[in-house]
Formats: C-alpha cells, sequence, structure tokens
C-alpha cells in the first residue's frame, strides 16, 4: 500500500501539486487522470524519489520512502513510460535483464524470468530473446517495456501513459492483455492516462486531478453515478451509460453459444437447432472455425462445406474485454452476437445485443 499524505511541490512560485491525500490500494489499479499540467506525473515521479517532495510524507508499506536509498527504491519499483525506453543498441533479453543484473542475479536464474516473462505479455521467447528494439513493432516493444518492469517482481508498477504512443486497436488490446496479467500477478499499480476510457476500463480506483488538487478519489462506478461536482460531470461527459459498460467484463455477461462441430452433417443437426439455425461452428477441439445459417444449408452437405469462414482474430473478443468493446465489434461488423474465445480460440460463449441491452436497461434502474 502506498499513502501520501499533505504531499506538496513547488518549482520556485509555482505550485504543482497541493495538499494531496491519497491512498493507493494493495494490489489495485490506481489510475489518475486530470488536464494537462494537473500535476499526475509530478505524483508518480514523486513515488520514487524522481522528484522530491517539497513538503509531506509518503509510505510504502507503512514505512518513509525517505528512509531508503534513493537507486534502491528505484530498483523494487517497476516503471513503464509511453516511449518505452528500451535501450537500442541491446536486444530484448538484456533490455528485460537490467534490473536482475543490476541485483545480480544468477545467469540461469536471469534467463528462467526473461522467459517466463516474455510467456506472460503473450511473446514467444524462440523468437524475442535476440532481437532488438528497431526490430519490434510499437505494441510488441511495449509488452517488452512491461515485461522489463515486471522484471525484479516488484510489488510496485509505476506507469505513465504507457500506451499512449500505439495506434487505437492495439491499445485496445494492450489494455486488455494488461488486465489479464494483473489479474495473475496482482501488483499495486499506479496508471496515468489521459484517456477517460482506458482510465475507467482499467481502474480500480479513479483519481481525478485539476490544478496540482485531487478533485474525487472513488472507484469509477461511483464517479460515474455520482460525480463530486459540475466540473466532475464536465470531464466525464454524457454518455455514463456507455461508459459503464467499460467496467463490465465479457466473461461476467457471457451465454452459452448454440455450436456445432465442422465435421457434423447438416441433415443430422437441424432439427436439433430448429429454434436456434444460426451456429458457431468449432473444430474437434473447440477451436472457432466459422459460422453457419442451417436455414440457408444445403441439408445435403456436411457442416464444413456450409459454414461462412471466419479469423478469429476479427470477429471474436477475449473474456477480458468489455461489454463496450463488445458492442462496438458488433456495430463496427453489423451482426447481433460476437463470440468470445480464449487465447487458443476456443469457443468459450458469446455475448449479445439483447444481452447488452438488458445491462443497460438494469443499469437505468439504478
Amino acid at each position: 500500500m502506498i499513502q501520501l499524505r499533505e504531499i506538496e511541490k513547488y518549482y520556485g512560485e509555482l505550485k504543482a501539486v497541493s495538499n494531496l491525500n491519497v491512498t493507493f490500494p494493495k494490489g489495485q489499479i490506481s489510475v489518475i487522470i486530470g488536464p494537462s499540467g494537473c500535476g499526475k506525473t509530478t505524483t508518480l515521479k514523486m513515488i520514487n524519489l524522481m522528484v522530491k517532495p517539497t513538503h509531506g510524507k509518503i509510505t510504502i508499506d507503512s514505512k518513509d520512502i525517505n528512509k531508503f536509498h534513493p537507486e534502491k527504491l528505484r530498483r523494487s519499483i517497476g516503471y513503464v513510460i509511453q516511449n518505452i525506453g528500451l535501450f537500442p543498441h541491446m536486444s530484448v533479453s538484456n533490455n528485460i535483464s537490467v534490473v536482475p543484473r543490476l541485483l545480480k542475479w544468477s545467469k540461469h536464474k536471469i534467463r528462467e524470468r526473461t522467459n517466463e516473462l516474455l510467456e506472460l505479455v503473450g511473446l514467444d521467447s524462440k523468437i524475442y530473446l535476440e532481437k532488438y528494439p528497431n526490430q519490434l513493432s510499437g505494441g510488441e516493444a511495449q509488452r517488452i517495456g512491461v515485461a522489463r518492469a515486471l522484471a525484479a517482481d516488484p510489488s510496485i508498477l509505476l506507469m505513465d501513459e504507457p500506451f499512449g504512443a500505439v495506434d487505437p486497436l492495439t491499445r485496445e488490446i494492450l489494455q486488455t492483455e494488461f488486465l489479464e496479467i494483473q489479474n495473475r500477478v496482482k501488483k499495486t499499480i499506479v496508471f496515468i492516462t489521459h484517456d477517460l476510457d482506458e482510465a475507467i476500463k482499467l481502474a480500480d480506483k479513479l483519481i481525478i486531478m485539476k490544478d496540482g488538487k485531487i478533485i474525487q478519489d472513488d472507484s469509477p462506478d461511483r464517479i460515474l453515478t455520482e460525480p463530486k461536482n459540475q466540473f466532475i460531470r464536465d470531464f466525464i461527459g454524457t454518455d455514463r451509460a456507455l461508459k459503464r459498460l467499460l467496467r463490465l467484463t465479457s466473461r461476467d455477461h457471457m451465454h452459452d453459444a448454440h455450436h456445432v462441430d465442422e465435421n457434423e452433417r447438416v441433415d443430422e443437426i437441424v432439427s436439433k437447432f430448429a429454434e436456434h439455425p444460426f451456429l458457431w461452428v468449432t473444430d474437434s477441439r473447440g477451436v472457432l472455425k466459422g459460422w453457419i445459417n442451417l436455414r440457408k444449408a444445403d441439408h445435403k452437405k456436411s457442416v464444413s462445406d456450409e459454414m461462412t469462414l471466419i479469423q478469429p482474430n476479427t470477429l471474436s473478443i477475449s473474456p477480458m474485454n468489455t461489454l463496450r468493446d463488445a458492442l462496438s465489434k458488433m456495430i463496427g461488423e453489423g451482426i447481433r452476437s460476437i463470440p468470445i474465445v480464449d487465447r487458443e480460440h476456443r469457443l468459450q460463449g458469446e455475448v449479445t445485443l439483447e444481452g447488452i441491452q438488458e445491462v443497460v436497461n438494469r443499469q437505468n434502474q439504478i
């Protein structure tokens, strides 16, 4: 747990932050957002003493950070920035292992940890270990940046607009993968962003700042339903119902998906699915292959002959994608349901347009 008490920071006559009192809970994602110049990055940098407070006290697990040597403190805290900051002359493996080598880990332990982290961020170690930063896409480089921050297994991660430099589609993918990683590692994370949708999607706790002060500090749900003042109402906008869909994962709102095996014959299944003629098609391992409309299919043929092939990466979502993600993809593709698949593209369930409408109706009644 990180606590800031009566924190102030001056640069000459300029007051960058004023009387900050905030707690960042252990094992949760706390997101700081606000207009440019509101003090977000200054607040973040004071936690690892990259910036020293003018007044006040910061503690980590009840220990005053001023009692730590600054270099040792920074090595114990992961740090991820927008421009990643990978060393261009170092391979991926050497970039990830910077802090473990400073901590004098054994070569065997470093190698195991590097492979483990590449797997965690969804990259094949056989392919990426010896690559250099100029051989990586923006999304790949950002994953390496997260892996490097996690290398020494710190309990705290500081993240300053880590996904801000990538395109919107890659950013959405990184956000979802980041939530999946956090679901496994449970780090204490302080995350800065200027993107309100990103903040609502990722945050367990949301802190909105203005002019160096905290205006509202609460759960995203509470801020969306009970904005403290007019500034907060204007900041979060009028589409609160849609924004609340960012708080709901597809995993928690999916239904069983009607599906058939690609090797079955149409005439053998048509009566069984008379009420549900639109079916997802999987292979024998449960991997999503396509869809079929039994009302238009030739009953004399196999499902594989009559199905429409799809690319799971394009026409599906993961369990950690939000209902907002699901709705956006359904509207974009002109469909009324979207399949949910795991990392191996095995069908897990589906989210329907009617199901999302039910959720919105329930929210509007609260």
